[in-house]
């Protein structure tokens, strides 16, 4: 009978009623905001969002422990509520070294383990559990890697390779000045000698410039593309940075001949600190314009030039605060969470634009919504759900101490439309256990369309070009759980869920 259910349900078309467009989600938490004290003292920050095959949501971040700073992660079941079954009702903290440890950023893997990364004592800093929040002893020293990289070192991102591998990315001080750089680790947490140079790749920009990774995209191809931002204290600018690598951790000299583009925004400063790869191949940098002291956002072509059919010129400027993380909605939109200085108080501030750079007005107010939590709050982080909803986290300050705080809104309708049999596309078995077949009888759907299939975090799990009417996909080795698989071409999509079992 559940195999009939699910199997059914794949052939209807579904509109699916939400609240309006950016309003706050009361079914997560009673408001739509779910606030966890962690931490004594100062209390800490969570800045980093993911989301495993079960819906459960965990963030990361770090927790003062009354001398400094412990990584601190948290789990919520869907509804916002701590989840009891992971660590100490729902909390986990590590201490790593007698200074400072922060996490920035957190992935998880296909098995369920979860790494979070950032530094400790001026070190990269990873650190590696089992789905319960306990250690994982086979990652590192008891599930702890620290990397000394030069004087001073940080993660700001990381993202986890198919074949399980870790690239960790940030910058280093090498005594005179900061540089992009990135590490690759085996599986057990040493590194792999295999990238760069001794598994270490470091990007300078100039003698004397600052320069920074802020975040990491992998592309179907396995190239890696960064997004930072690089000061030029000879010309006193800043720029947004957008990098591209090859799987072996050169620069793919194919993006825009050498690797790397520098924009200067209006001939003002920028930075970038955010980065989405679209299914077209298309690369998203988001960030910070000062000229305009707004969001803003580049959208670059395949080889690293400017997309001019985005927004003027391939730029759009948003509204004012700064871009910190991107995300993708199924029918292409873009979501933007950053931070806002408003009124002397920060607010968390989220927006959304269509495909082509247009802001979406049926989203929030004009195609922006600002969530103000206590006297300040911000947003570090965003992800979306399989049932569209948009998550954020960051944290809330009230005068005393810092709290993570954890936000879902509900996206309106995303265009979600699901394949049925008119469509002359077939997804079956579904519920599956292996393999899937999509069967293509519909001739707009036959000539060069691009077959995705993403998993509920909206990681990229397998992508293919396709030419032919039968196509099989093989899901053996991926967890029990609901992914997407999207088919398109020339602007058609159409949406399936698929149950592993």
């Amino acid at each position: 009978m559940k195999r009939l259910f699910y199997s059914l349900l794949i052939l209807l078309v579904t509109v699916t009623a939400y609240g309006q467009a950016g309003s706050l989600d009361l079914s997560f938490g009673g408001t739509g905001k779910v606030i966890t004290p962690i931490g004594v003292g100062e209390g800490g920050e969570g800045h980093s969002i993911a989301l495993q095959t079960d819906s459960k949501i965990v963030v990361a971040g770090y927790a003062y422990n009354g001398t400094n700073y412990d990584f601190a992660l948290v789990r919520y079941k869907p509804d916002g509520t701590l989840d009891s079954t992971f660590g100490n009702n729902g909390i986990v903290k590590t201490f790593i070294t007698n200074a400072d440890d922060k996490a920035f950023t957190i992935a998880i893997q296909s098995d369920g383990k979860i790494i979070a990364a950032g530094y400790s004592a001026n070190l990269f800093a990873l650190v590696r559990y089992n789905s319960d929040g306990t250690l994982d002893s086979g990652f590192g020293t008891s599930g702890i890697v620290t990397t000394q990289v030069d004087n001073l070192a940080e993660i700001n991102s990381i993202i986890i390779q198919p074949d399980g591998k870790i690239v960790a990315a940030g910058y280093t001080y090498n005594g005179t000045k900061n540089n992009m750089a990135m590490i690759r680790y085996q599986t057990d947490g040493t590194i792999d000698s295999n990238f760069g140079i001794a598994g270490f790749v470091r990007t300078s920009l100039g003698s004397l410039t600052d320069d920074r990774i802020w975040e990491l995209a992998l592309q179907p191809d396995g190239k890696i593309v960064a997004a930072g931002y690089s000061i030029d204290y000879n010309l006193s600018r800043d720029y947004i940075v957008t990098a591209r690598y090859n799987i072996n951790g050169t620069l793919d000299t194919s993006f825009n001949s050498t690797g790397i583009v520098m924009e200067n925004i209006d001939h003002y400063n920028g930075s970038g600190g955010s980065i989405i790869i679209q299914t077209d191949g298309k690369i998203i940098t988001g960030g910070y314009d000062s000229g305009y002291d707004s969001f803003v956002f580049a959208r670059y072509e395949t080889n690293g030039a400017l997309d001019t059919t985005y927004g003027t010129l391939g730029i759009v400027n948003g509204p004012r605060g700064c871009a910190l993380d991107l995300a993708l909605q199924t029918d292409g939109s873009l979501v933007s969470v950053g931070i806002e200085d408003h009124h002397t108080l920060d607010v968390i501030k989220l927006v959304r634009y269509g495909i082509n750079g247009v802001g979406d007005t049926t989203f929030g107010i004009h195609g922006i919504v600002t969530t103000p939590i206590n006297q300040s709050s911000r947003g570090y982080s965003t992800t979306i759900q399989t049932d569209g909803k948009i998550l954020v986290a960051g944290s809330t300050y009230d005068d005393t101490i810092w709290r993570f705080a954890t936000v879902r809104y509900n996206p309106g309708s995303v265009g979600l439309y699901e394949i049925t049999v008119s469509d002359g596309i077939r997804v079956f078995p579904n519920p599956t256990t292996g393999k899937i077949t999509v069967l293509i009888n519909q001739s707009s759907f036959t000539s060069k369309s691009v077959l995705t299939i993403y998993d509920i975090r909206g990681q990229t799990i397998w992508q293919q070009r396709i030419y032919q009417k039968k196509t099989e996909v093989d899901l053996k080795g991926l967890p029990k759980g609901i992914y997407l698989l999207k088919l398109e071409n020339s602007g058609n999509t159409k949406i399936a869920r698929i149950v592993k079992e």
